[in-house]
This record gives C-alpha cells, sequence and structure tokens, in this order.
C-alpha cells in the first residue's frame, strides 16, 4: 500500500472554488436576489457566478492553468447546452426563456469550471467540511429561533412573498385532524429544502466516523452535530428529506469496505441517535404523529378521500399539476418546451408539481434529459475508476468516493421534489476523478524517478 502523498496548500483559485461553490450551492445569496438595492444586485447567485467563470477563464483556463477538456463529460455537456438552446428556440423563443436559459448556460458553465479547480483530495474535503460548518450555522438558527426571516430579508416585494409561502408551507392545517402543524424551516429555506441540506451533511457525518478515528472530544462533537442535525430532519416534516438520508446513509454503508465491525456499530450508534430523537420528539410533542400522518397521506395520495381531501400542502394540487405537465411533454417530448416555461400549474401561485425530473423532460424533452444522464453516467464510471485506483493505493481514501455516492443519492432523491440541476449533483464526482489523475501522474512520476 502507497503512503498517502502529502497534498498541497490550497491556491487562491481553489480556496475561491470552494468559497463560490458554498455561496452558490447552499443559496447564501438569496439576501441579494431578493433586495431592490442596485447595490446589492451586483452579488446575486447569477453576477457571482459570472464574475467567478470570467476569473477562472482569464487567470487559470487561458494560461492553461486549468483544462476544461480534462473534465469528464464535457463535451457531452458542450452537447447538453446546444440541446437546451435549441429546446428555447423551437419552444417559446420568448424574452424571459432566453433569461432563463442564459442564467442555466451560466450555471453549467461555473460547475464545469468549479470541478476543474478541484483537483485535490484536500480540496474536496476541505468543500465538504466548510459546508457541514455552515449547515450547522442555519440549523442552530433554526432551533433556537436566534434570527427570523425578516430580520435578514429586504423589505421587497419578492422577500415579503417568500416570506408569505415559507410560512404558509411551516403552519399547515389538515382537514382531518385539527390544529396546526408547525414545519421547522431556517431563514429562506422552506422546510423542504432545508431537510435535504441537512441530509446531505448527515451522509458527511457518517462518513466522518467510519473514515477517521479522531480524539474523543472530536468524536463527541460529531454525535452532537449528529444529534443536532437528525432533530432538524425531523421537524421538517419532510418526507423526502427522510427517504434521502436512507438512501444516502445506505448506499455510503453498503459500498463501504473495510472493518464490518466498524460501520456496524456506526450504523448501530446512528440509529440509536435517531430512535432517541424520534421517542425525545414523540413524548415532548405531537411532531412524530404529525410525520406519520404526512406519510400515510404520501401513500393514499390518489384514490383515497381522505388524503384528497388534504387543505395543507397542496398535495392534490401537486397530483394535477403532474398530470398536466405530463400532458404538455407528450406535446413536445423530443425537445421540450425550453427554458423558463412554467409547467403544468393549476393557478399562478401553485407550488408547482414537486417532480424535478418530470419537469426536465417538460423543458428539453427525452434528448436533454438522456444528455442529462449520460453526464450522470460518466461522472459515475469516473468515480469507479477513482475506487479501484484508491482502494488499491490506499483504503482510507477510497472512502471520500463512497460519501460523494452517497450524497449523490441524497440529490437525486431531491430532483424528484424540487428542480435542482442535475449538473450541480455530478460536480463532486468529476471534481474527484481529476484528483485521483493528479494524483496517479504523481504517483507515476515517483516510481520513475525511483
Amino acid at each position: 500500500m502507497i503512503e498517502t502523498v502529502v497534498e498541497k496548500r490550497l491556491t487562491v483559485g481553489t480556496r475561491l472554488s470552494i468559497a463560490v461553490m458554498i455561496l452558490v450551492n447552499l443559496h447564501l445569496l438569496a439576501p441579494f436576489n431578493l433586495s431592490d438595492s442596485p447595490f446589492a444586485r451586483i452579488f446575486t447567485t447569477f453576477r457571482v457566478i459570472l464574475y467567478f467563470s470570467l476569473f477562472i477563464i482569464f487567470f487559470y483556463v487561458l494560461q492553461r492553468k486549468a483544462k476544461i477538456a480534462d473534465v469528464p463529460g464535457a463535451g457531452v455537456i458542450l452537447v447538453l447546452l446546444l440541446s437546451m438552446a435549441c429546446s428555447t428556440y423551437l419552444g417559446q423563443a420568448e424574452r424571459d426563456s432566453w433569461l432563463a436559459f442564459g442564467k442555466e448556460f451560466a450555471f453549467v458553465t461555473y460547475s464545469v469550471l468549479a470541478a476543474s479547480m478541484l483537483r485535490s483530495l484536500q480540496a474536496i474535503k476541505t468543500l465538504l467540511r466548510w459546508s457541514m460548518y455552515v449547515t450547522i450555522v442555519f440549523v442552530i438558527i433554526s432551533t433556537f429561533h436566534i434570527l427570523s426571516l425578516s430580520n435578514v430579508l429586504p423589505s421587497a416585494s419578492s422577500a415579503r412573498f417568500l416570506e408569505h409561502m415559507i410560512a404558509g408551507q411551516t403552519e399547515l392545517q389538515y382537514s382531518f385532524s385539527p390544529g396546526i402543524v408547525g414545519r421547522e424551516s431556517s431563514l429562506w429555506f422552506d422546510a423542504n429544502n432545508f431537510g435535504y441540506i441537512v441530509a446531505s451533511q448527515i451522509v458527511y457525518l457518517v462518513y466522518l466516523l467510519v473514515a477517521e478515528k479522531p480524539r474523543k472530544i472530536t468524536l463527541v462533537f460529531r454525535y452532537s452535530v449528529l444529534v443536532l442535525f437528525v432533530v432538524a430532519i425531523v421537524r421538517t416534516l419532510s418526507r423526502g428529506s427522510f427517504l434521502a438520508v436512507l438512501i444516502g446513509v445506505s448506499l455510503f454503508l453498503f459500498f463501504a469496505k473495510g472493518s464490518t465491525s466498524n460501520r456496524l456499530k456506526v450504523f448501530l450508534r446512528v440509529a440509536g441517535v435517531t430512535v432517541f430523537v424520534v421517542v425525545g420528539l414523540a413524548v415532548s410533542s405531537s411532531q412524530i404523529s404529525e410525520l406519520v400522518q404526512r406519510f400515510y397521506l404520501a401513500t393514499g395520495l390518489v384514490g383515497n378521500d381522505q388524503a384528497a381531501n388534504l387543505m395543507g400542502g397542496m398535495e392534490t394540487e401537486r397530483v394535477i399539476t403532474a398530470e398536466n405537465t405530463y400532458s404538455e411533454f407528450l406535446q413536445k417530448p423530443v425537445l421540450g418546451w425550453g427554458s423558463g416555461k412554467m409547467l403544468g400549474l393549476v393557478w399562478n401561485g401553485s407550488t408547482g408539481n414537486h417532480l424535478g425530473y418530470l419537469d426536465i423532460l417538460g423543458h428539453y424533452g427525452i434528448i436533454g434529459f438522456a444528455l442529462m444522464i449520460a453526464v450522470l453516467w460518466i461522472a459515475l464510471s469516473r468515480l469507479r475508476q477513482c475506487m479501484r485506483y484508491l482502494g488499491v493505493r490506499q483504503e482510507r481514501d477510497v472512502y471520500l468516493a463512497y460519501c460523494l455516492v452517497g450524497i449523490l443519492g441524497v440529490s437525486l432523491v431531491s430532483e424528484f421534489f424540487t428542480v435542482i440541476n442535475m449538473i450541480e449533483a455530478v460536480v463532486p464526482l468529476l471534481a474527484m476523478y481529476l484528483a485521483v489523475n493528479e494524483i496517479r501522474k504523481n504517483d507515476a512520476s515517483l516510481g520513475s524517478s525511483q
């Protein structure tokens, strides 16, 4: 077994890439997006992505310090962008549609550039660690109600609309169960998106517990954070988040090699923490019974009169919207309707169908959807190569690849319920391949010099 090569210090470009990815992926620029101030609008998500992309292109790509061609699937991503442009042109070709396409084009370009900059395992670990720290802050704010949305968001109409929407989601009233159902959210994150962010961090925490043997004080801290995260995700009452955690953790523990007893020990501890939280909340509040009711509604949503009469959560509306979206997809099945079209809405304030994959089919058709699946397949196949090499070279490092598979599972589950660009989910996998490729080159140069 070859010892792990000492990682070089992260460059300015790499640190900038990590910072921008956290700002964008964790939606930390939301207050700027919702502001009416011309100065604040300079720092919207779209503009920050644009600044970052131009910086990387001029200072790294043009100077050949970073090669976009090295990113796996770069050619397929280029074809995907062309397909999306054709869908928009043939579908609607309206000004708002091209604006929406421009933002999606910028996001995909940013994702490829970010992947090209994260060329070391240290960079990927730093991204995950910083993301966990930011998530801890949001969970603490939510748990102890340190800040409210009105304290942070500007006094703009879009900010007030978001605040009203989140308030409506977090206070639901069921027709068959009197009373108000409280769902936990955090600042500008609604309950569902907040739950998915926490779900990814739970997978990362399980990775740390399996792959590392830290000091006792560090171990206590991580289990304390795990308890905090599990409490937060239970209080969101997000069914999709629970499914995402189950799939993400299961994928990691299934693929992770090493000591079976160690994996079993971590699994039992995580399960014990979950049971402890569930029992504690069941005794102290009605949230567990409310969560069970929400799962019941999900299983009997179609064809069940009690579920169909649900007043809160807009579940019935989502079914109708999904049916409408599918009908619109059948009208343009090859290339879809293009970017920016609101698919299948029952009314202007509709919550949508919460089926991200169906929205992708409706917007970009079978061709666009197939190209996105192709990018995902390429990323997974390259990650498999990483696992093989790291498994021989240094078994401890391969756990990081398994962690990324688990987080990908969370992202793919959340895609069922929210419209998240699938490219975002594969960026860490592409970066992992580039990092291992750099290690392989370094090992080859060391071998030849000896």
